[in-house]
């Protein structure tokens, strides 16, 4: 999907340097893409201690991956 943005050519400049890219637009991908996955792993830290596990899942777990 083609997107026309506004970015500060010097920020632009120095994530292609920093990132060692080749081009502006493995850059911003590569940098969108790390965004993502970061406010995704803190969306599961957030989450920390609110998920019960049974004794028996891990058992479970351990029988349905030795079916596969």
């Amino acid at each position: 999907m083609r997107t026309t943005i506004m970015i500060e050519r010097e920020l632009l400049d120095r994530l292609v340097e920093v990132g060692n890219f080749r081009t502006r637009k493995e850059a911003i991908r590569t940098a969108v893409a790390e965004f993502v996955r970061r406010k995704e792993r803190e969306a599961l830290l957030e989450m920390a201690g609110q998920v019960e596990f049974l004794p028996d899942h891990l058992h479970t777990l351990h029988g349905l991956e030795e079916d596969e």
